[in-house]
């Protein structure tokens, strides 16, 4: 994902038309020529990682002295990327990860793909604790 214009195409489904208003909110898109669909998780954490460079941009800007427009506009988007990563793991990301990585062991027939779920689920989950002790 980039900064860059909207996902053109239509989903179906409450979930899927949240996920899109949110990389909408971000102002993020896919990358040119992608074939997943926005609810795709490799496109959930592509766009998790994008939030967190718009965060880190914002943070270097002003540990820089490099402000953006005002230190008001600096406040502003990193506040909404950090909140914006807190909603999507929440009602995202940890809301149905779980059981995805739960199918993904079931199924899986290499010790990799098996463990690859558990790490995944672990990191997010640590990462909503990290950003809600964070923020409050």
């Amino acid at each position: 994902m980039h900064k860059g214009k909207r996902y053109p195409r239509p989903l179906n489904g409450a979930r899927a038309i949240e996920v899109r208003r949110l990389y909408r909110e971000a102002v993020a898109e896919m990358e040119q020529g992608s074939k997943e669909l926005p609810t795709h998780i490799g496109v959930k954490l592509s766009f998790m990682k994008f939030l967190c460079q718009m965060v880190m941009a914002g943070t270097e800007c002003m540990e820089n002295d490099h402000l953006l427009k005002t230190e008001e506009e600096y406040v502003t988007n990193y506040c909404k990327y950090q909140k914006m990563q807190i909603r999507f793991l929440q009602y995202h990301l940890n809301k149905w990860f779980p059981q995805f990585g739960q199918k993904i062991q079931a199924n899986a027939k290499s010790k990799i793909f098996k463990g690859h779920p558990m790490i995944t689920e672990e990191f997010l989950a640590n990462d909503e604790a990290i950003f809600l002790c964070n923020c409050l």
